[in-house]
């Protein structure tokens, strides 16, 4: 990454004009996983302070293109997936076609007493025994 140039009169916010350059940088020069250079030296590289840098990232980060890890720095996430989604769509299956690997994994389970609107939705009394079944996929 070489020193990159901001338009402090083109009336774009500073911050979203490094988003867009960091945008391009991520995509064309970085393989997802890479870590980006230190807040302070992209700072330095965009002749900015770091809170602007900061919000930039943000904004990446917001949309997915960017993680940051506490201590580790910031990494470049795996390309967004151009998911679509309709009628009977099957989401392991259509990740599985794709040539993702899905997983389900059970994070807790355990027996309750059903609390009343639970209660009204599945035609039983209140404080009936049901099972909360927390997963992720």
């Amino acid at each position: 990454m070489s020193l990159y140039v901001v338009n402090r009169d083109s009336g774009l916010a500073l911050y979203a004009q490094i988003a867009q350059q960091l945008e391009q940088v991520a995509l064309n020069q970085f393989a997802p996983g890479d870590c980006l250079p230190s807040e302070g030296d992209l700072a330095a590289r965009f002749g900015v302070n770091r809170h602007t840098l900061r919000r930039a990232v943000d904004e990446l980060v917001e949309a997915g293109l960017l993680e940051r890890r506490h201590g580790l720095g910031i990494f470049v996430l795996d390309t967004q997936l151009d998911y679509q989604i309709g009628k009977g769509t099957r989401f392991t299956e259509n990740l599985a076609a794709l040539g993702f690997m899905t997983e389900n994994r059970i994070l807790r389970k355990q027996t309750i007493g059903a609390v009343s609107r639970v209660a009204q939705r599945l035609s039983i009394q209140e404080g009936d025994a049901v099972h909360w079944i927390e997963t992720l996929r």
